[in-house]
């Protein structure tokens, strides 16, 4: 049977012990060209910037053809604790029009998400139901963002600017994080000809760094100055040195199923198919349904910290 790998659909990258379960995702792709399977990413986190769902639909191999939006979705998110919204599908306002880019996102404003409580998932399409459940891990405090200067860096390159995290790691747990840097008061749309519908992650505002994930393995108890392109991350070169301007610095906590989600992913994507290569393997899923499902509903604790990159002056 040939499998439909996780590097044909999208999801943004796009964050303690779940109590959510995850399994394998095993698709037809012969199954999957004539049944389109639908695509669930959902995203929240305690910052609440952006909590949304993003819905769309597997292609086959062979397309080249953007992937589709769900737009007649019927969303829910609870709480343990007996809150509920129902998620709101808004378009993206360009110069008083309404435009499809953000078809498919639906957006979460009645909850106030916190750290420690647990979360409920559940999407109608076309008279299918699809459940996830996942509780919000604590994250630790950002303490400090150091900038490293190289100063060997060539004359002519505006970016000589690393950035490094320092942060406590909670012991005795194992911990996943994920980390992230963002401009501040960045436009992905330089000329502003777009009204976004809700608070987007800064990743629709304009991804500065690619998103790294990273296990507590190795990283002792405090974490100095680490270097914010250690991980593994979808790009093979995640390391892009900063220039002078203002940032914003994330970390966001992963449930191990999280993590071993992203990291399936991650590695479908950068593998470049060759000898040594590891054969891309489909993502788990913690959805649950009676129909063929992919993605991930993904709950994170964030935290974040304000720098600069002041230029230094020789």
């Amino acid at each position: 049977m040939m499998r439909f790998h996780v590097r044909n659909y999208m999801l943004f990258i796009g964050l303690l012990t779940s109590q959510s379960c995850i399994k394998n995702v095993d698709l037809d792709l012969k199954q999957s060209q004539q049944d389109e399977v639908l695509v669930i990413d959902g995203q929240f986190n305690n910052l609440n910037l952006g909590n949304y769902v993003r819905l769309t639909r597997t292609r086959p191999t062979n397309s080249i053809s953007e992937v589709q939006p769900v737009v007649n979705a019927f969303i829910t998110v609870s709480s343990a604790s007996g809150e509920i919204d129902t998620l709101i599908s808004e378009k993206l306002l360009k110069k008083g029009e309404y435009d499809t880019l953000f078809e498919g996102y639906y957006y979460s404003k009645k909850i106030k998400y916190k750290v420690g409580e647990t979360y409920h998932l559940e999407v109608l399409v076309d008279k299918k139901r699809y459940q996830a459940t996942s509780t919000m891990p604590a994250v630790p405090a950002i303490d400090s963002v150091n900038v490293f200067y190289d100063k060997n860096a060539n004359s002519g390159e505006a970016f000589k600017y690393l950035p490094l995290l320092s942060f406590h790691d909670p012991r005795p747990d194992k911990n996943y994080y994920m980390t992230q840097v963002c401009w501040v008061g960045y436009s992905f749309w330089p000329d502003d000809t777009y009204t976004l519908p809700a608070s987007l992650p800064c990743s629709f505002r304009g991804n500065l760094w690619n998103v790294a994930i990273i296990a507590d393995t190795y990283l002792p108890e405090y974490v100095k100055d680490l270097d914010f392109s250690v991980g593994t991350s979808p790009n093979p070169n995640p390391l892009k040195w900063l220039g002078p301007n203002q940032y914003m610095a994330y970390l966001f906590s992963l449930t191990p199923e999280a993590y071993s989600h992203y990291e399936a992913l991650i590695k479908s994507i950068t593998s470049d198919g060759g000898v040594f290569s590891p054969t891309p393997a489909n993502a788990p899923t913690n959805i649950e349904s009676d129909y063929p499902v992919a993605g991930f509903f993904n709950t994170s604790g964030v935290s974040s910290k304000f720098f600069r990159v002041n230029p230094v002056t020789k």
